[in-house]
């Protein structure tokens, strides 16, 4: 019996939703969209996984003004393998929040997160509050 994986209408694979979820887990960078003054930003964050939520520390900045605001963010994490003829991508699009409550960031904490901040500057939690996940993979030739 052959199983039918969905696609979309481009022929690529849609992952489930749990798929998704485990890919984000074993990710550690990934690229976070959003707008500052009105203008589209991306920008590339080290990220971890509060359940379904993505997680990732910043300092005063951009990326701190969008998650005080309360601003929509996009996610996206991907991967190219060629040795196993793999390329995909995960997009988790919602809200930013700044984590403040001290159990939250404890928590948070443990996660492990990779930081590439090197100096002393004040980081903060920023959490995003996921209202839609979705992934595509390609097969490679």
């Amino acid at each position: 019996m052959t199983v039918h994986e969905p696609t979309d209408r481009r022929g690529l694979r849609v992952i489930a939703y749990d798929e998704c979820l485990w890919l984000l887990r074993r990710a550690t960078m990934g690229r976070l969209g959003f707008v500052h003054h009105g203008e589209p930003e991306i920008l590339p964050v080290t990220f971890g996984m509060d359940g379904p939520a993505p997680v990732f520390r910043t300092t005063w900045g951009s990326k701190f003004d969008a998650a005080a605001a309360g601003g929509l963010v996009t996610l996206e994490a991907d991967s190219l393998d060629p040795v196993h003829g793999r390329a995909w991508s995960v997009v988790v699009k919602g809200t930013a929040a700044v984590e403040y409550a001290d159990a939250d960031i404890a928590r948070l904490e443990a996660l492990g997160v990779p930081v590439w901040l090197r100096d002393d500057s004040e980081t903060f939690w920023v959490r995003i509050r996921p209202e839609d996940t979705t992934g595509r993979e390609l097969r490679l030739p």
